[in-house]
């Protein structure tokens, strides 16, 4: 069990004494809360054939961005050991990641960018010519949504008995 409490904050400065439109500051609490659980089923004492060891885990996280969202992560896994070399594993998680500070808040820029001209970047149709210059945009968006995501994995893992301390892990 546990909590965490932090600020993200940029302060980006102005480029002149009139720029009030693309310096901006930000700042953001962040709250999270988190458990995880490992409970062995079978082990030890308890060891038949094909089941060797037998374990799950469970984990969830919480977390409050204030103005950037909520999110509760779950994470599942298993793992079975059918032979005392062998462990068979797997597990299901969801994630999530909100823009940083910096990728919503910095500040635009446009400038022209060069381009030599390479055998990879000329036009034929054109007699293999290249427009040297063009405008390159960088900076942050202000309306990025956070990013989710799925994972699910499986894997084996393989101790070599005749090596000591070898071990193969196929994921």
């Amino acid at each position: 069990l546990g909590t965490e409490l932090r600020e993200d904050y940029v302060d980006f400065p102005l480029r002149s004494a009139t720029d009030t439109q693309t310096a901006v500051q930000g700042k953001t609490d962040v709250t999270a809360y988190f458990a995880e659980i490992n409970v062995p089923l079978f082990g030890g004492a308890q060891r038949r054939p094909l089941l060797q060891q037998l374990s799950v885990s469970g984990s969830h996280r919480q977390e409050d961005y204030g103005a950037g969202g909520e999110s509760r992560n779950p994470r599942a896994g298993v793992a079975w050991r059918p032979a005392s070399w062998l462990l068979v594993r797997g597990s299901y998680g969801e994630g999530f990641k909100v823009p940083t500070l910096q990728q919503r808040t910095q500040p635009i820029v446009v400038s022209n960018s060069t381009t030599t001209p390479v055998a990879s970047n000329l036009d034929p149709l054109r007699g293999n010519t290249v427009n040297p210059v063009h405008p390159v945009t960088r900076g942050g968006k202000a309306d990025l949504r956070p990013e989710t995501s799925e994972n699910t994995t499986f894997g084996l893992v393989a101790e070599v008995p005749p090596l000591k301390g070898l071990s193969l892990s196929f994921d």
